[in-house]
């Protein structure tokens, strides 16, 4: 009801306890996707995430131990993170012209120009993509 009256919503303290590492997964998995999913939803913080500093200890940590070996739960995070949410997106030059359109998640992104194995650092561009929308990025190549 909240996004109905335009309120941003931010999930806040989230944790997740469960002694079974495959079943807090699953829980992570189940909580994010929901949230993560939801178009009034501006923020997921986490209330914890490493077994020795956490409020609930082992049954709900991400990480685990001195060295901060992923657990079960922190792979199937970082998963959904780093590859099923990231935007990762590759252009062709030669079919893209001089523009290209990207379309993603909100935030901040860096565009990096390969010619032959070879980054055109000159060419490198930052740019932010605002909630709901596309960017047109300009690029002015000699070969």
């Amino acid at each position: 009801q909240l996004a109905q009256v335009g309120v941003p919503i931010w999930a806040t303290e989230l944790d997740v306890m469960s002694s079974n590492e495959n079943t807090r997964a699953d829980f992570y998995e189940a909580a994010l996707t929901t949230l993560y999913s939801h178009s009034s939803v501006e923020g997921i913080l986490f209330w914890g995430f490493w077994d020795q500093a956490h409020w609930r200890g082992d049954k709900a940590a991400l990480v685990k131990g001195d060295n901060l070996q992923l657990t079960e739960a922190g792979r199937r995070v970082l998963d959904l993170f780093e590859n099923q949410w990231m935007t990762d997106e590759t252009h062709v030059l030669s079919q893209a012209g001089n523009q290209l359109t990207v379309r993603g998640f909100h935030g901040d992104y860096q565009l990096h120009v390969m010619y032959q194995g070879r980054e055109l650092s000159n060419l490198k561009q930052t740019f932010t993509l605002v909630k709901g929308s596309t960017k047109t990025v300009n690029l002015n190549v000699h070969t």
